[in-house]
């Protein structure tokens, strides 16, 4: 049985992995993006890199020679390490309502080297299954036929532009929260509901706080 069996996640500001000497990652060039903390163990905590994956690391209080830790690579991307900023914009790893880890991808083309077959822009969304620590995808939705193409769309004042800022609704496993905004720095900026398994639009609101988005006045359409 995995050492992860069972472990249920919750995400908390807290210790940052700065190197590692994990099987599979390079210390050198890994980029904590974000950390996750079992809600039910403090000392199980993940960190993620979203141009690379993420690292399990079962007791984050024993000595360094019993870490434990185990590397698992993101699922459908390219491993990037070009001056590509910013990755949290467009990517998340989270937790579900149940305590398990979830990674969403907004996947534009920005990130890749070469052309995404089909083209267009795709949001996909995986979970990881314990204990083969494989990740298992749960939905996927292209957004010009998925999204924009719904008539509760089309009808809305909502801008047709790649949506950001992916966050993990604590209600719904299959909701998704994100932000779009237009190309102008005086466009409006709107939070949106996204249920990704039916492949709907939920409610949508004005969103006002740039600063903290730090997307005032960016272009984040390209």
């Amino acid at each position: 049985m995995s050492m992860f069996d069972g472990a249920d996640f919750t995400d908390v500001a807290v210790v940052w992995l700065y190197s590692s000497n994990v099987r599979g990652v390079d210390g050198s060039k890994w980029n904590t993006d974000a950390v996750v903390v079992s809600s039910s163990d403090r000392r199980r905590i993940c960190w993620a890199d979203y141009h690379c994956g993420v690292i399990l690391c079962n007791d984050a209080s024993a000595p360094d020679a019993e870490l434990g830790l185990a590397f698992v690579r993101l699922p459908g991307i390219e491993t990037w390490r070009g001056n590509h900023r910013r990755p949290y914009v467009y990517r998340t790893v989270s937790v579900t309502r149940s305590g398990e880890l979830k990674f969403v991808d907004v996947d534009d083309g920005r990130f890749r080297s070469t052309p995404r077959a089909g083209g267009g822009c795709r949001i996909t969304s995986w979970t990881l299954r314990t204990p083969e620590l494989e990740w298992e995808q749960d939905a996927a939705l292209r957004l010009e036929e998925a999204l924009w193409a719904l008539p509760s769309y089309q009808d809305s004042p909502l801008p047709r532009i790649v949506p950001t800022y992916p966050v993990l609704s604590m209600q719904d496993d299959n909701v998704v929260h994100f932000i779009v905004k237009g190309p102008e720095s005086s466009d409006k900026c709107w939070m949106i509901v996204v249920d990704m398994k039916n492949k709907s639009l939920g409610p949508y609101m004005m969103y006002k706080n740039l600063v903290e988005l730090d997307c005032d006045g960016e272009n984040l359409s390209n």
